[in-house]
């Protein structure tokens, strides 16, 4: 039936579209659903040519895996070969951080289809904590593979509205869980996280857990959830890959999403600003004046790094910002200082802000600040905020590692006068 249908086909939230979906996921089909990272374009993940149309229809490659939303533990087990030790510790950590953004990377049994690990013979499990999500998994009664809901390489979408910009002409449902793609009242709040899961492999023999990506879940989080479980032997060893792939690449399967260097980009040419005489020891500076100009910059900044680019530039947004726009649709919870951090709100907001600079008149480029964070140690910017590893791998990605030294900026304000 889904090559029947004529581009995008919007389901409202309610029963009758849950209904729906579910059923569309079990015949094959393709369902964009929301989640608490951000929207998912979803299949069963049983059914191998199902799986195959998500590669299809994003443009993704195939060396890129995906990962499977389960509705429980029991559902995970089912399609995981796990035993001793690698069990205990996928144990612990799913009993303290699901249902919620925990992606485990596991040995699968031999009838889930290959393509879900990219030929690695794993596959990426995670039990989502977004409400219609899971009504949504549980409704359909199978596992569904779902990365995001987008092109591929395209920054991430956090709306149904987002889904639909990218993948309007494709046959495919979207359960429009926070009313954008209808214009209605959403039923459910907008993916809060903003950003997607962290996902992490147990390491039994060299007894580490290895982070491929920082996401909700901090380093912290799961260091205590270990300590707690006595298993404080295990490092948590937080691991930065940049390859670079394509649609069409024929590289080895990668061992996890999230770890290509092109990922999460707008469509307007993105820079990481460093700081006066900076660098985060892994690329040096690029001296480009020519490809940015402060009158037609949009900044999207963090705790004010670039506040002193606000009068000069076309847009200024800082997205660390502790008073909710209601208008977005961002909670009032938001503004708990204690709970939320810095890092935490920008990354609520980050994927959101760049789509958004998508539509700003007259924008022809992107700047953010660039946090230094070492992956290994977490030592730089934002030292106290746990959530910096994971926005600052986004904002990395989506500048495709681009930077720009703060000088260049500076000779142009003052040139600016």
């Amino acid at each position: 039936r889904a090559a029947e249908m004529q581009g995008a086909q919007v389901l409202g939230a309610d029963d009758a579209g849950v209904s729906r979906a579910a059923e569309a996921l079990r015949s094959g089909e393709l369902v964009a659903f929301p989640t608490e990272t951000v929207y998912g374009l979803g299949a069963n993940a049983l059914l191998e040519a199902s799986v195959l149309r998500i590669f299809e229809v994003k443009g993704r490659p195939l060396s890129d895996p995906l990962i499977v939303h389960v509705a429980s533990k029991e559902d995970a087990t089912a399609l995981a070969n796990l035993a001793g030790e690698a069990l205990q510790v996928f144990d612990v950590l799913t009993e303290a951080f699901w249902p919620g953004a925990l992606t485990m990377v596991v040995p699968a049994r031999e009838h889930v289809p290959a393509v879900l690990g990219a030929g690695t013979g794993t596959v990426g499990l995670r039990c989502p904590s977004h409400a219609l999500a899971r009504k949504l998994i549980a409704s359909a009664g199978v596992p569904v593979a779902a990365p995001s809901a987008n092109r591929f390489g395209h920054t991430s979408p956090t709306r149904a509205s987002h889904v639909l910009d990218d993948l309007k002409d494709a046959s495919i449902f979207v359960l429009d869980g926070d009313g954008s793609a209808t214009g209605e009242v959403g039923l459910y709040p907008v993916c809060e996280n903003g950003i997607e899961s962290t996902v992490c492999r147990v390491d039994v023999e060299g007894k580490k857990l290895q982070v491929f990506r920082a996401g909700a879940v901090t380093p912290a989080q799961l260091e205590a959830a270990l300590q707690a479980n006595d298993l404080q032997h295990y490092e948590i060893e937080m691991l930065r890959k940049h390859a670079k792939v394509s649609a069409e690449s024929k590289s080895d399967g990668l061992m996890a999403p999230g770890q290509i260097l092109t990922h999460y980009a707008p469509d307007v040419s993105t820079f990481l600003v460093l700081a006066a005489g900076g660098s985060d020891g892994e690329q040096s500076a690029a001296d480009l004046p020519d490809a940015v100009s402060l009158s037609s910059a949009i900044v999207l900044d963090l705790g004010g790094r670039l506040e002193a680019l606000k009068e000069k530039a076309l847009y200024y947004r800082d997205l660390a910002d502790p008073i909710p726009d209601v208008a977005r649709g961002e909670s009032d919870k938001m503004a708990d200082a204690e709970e939320w951090t810095p890092c935490r709100r920008a990354a609520s907001r980050l994927f959101e802000a760049l789509r958004e600079t998508e539509s700003i008149e007259g924008g022809t480029c992107v700047l953010m600040p660039l946090l230094s964070v070492d992956p290994s140690t977490g030592e730089g910017e934002a030292g106290g905020d746990e959530y910096r590893f994971g926005v600052a791998d986004r904002m990395f990605r989506a500048a495709s590692g681009k930077q720009i030294s703060y000088e260049v900026v500076e000779a142009q304000l003052r040139s600016a006068g």
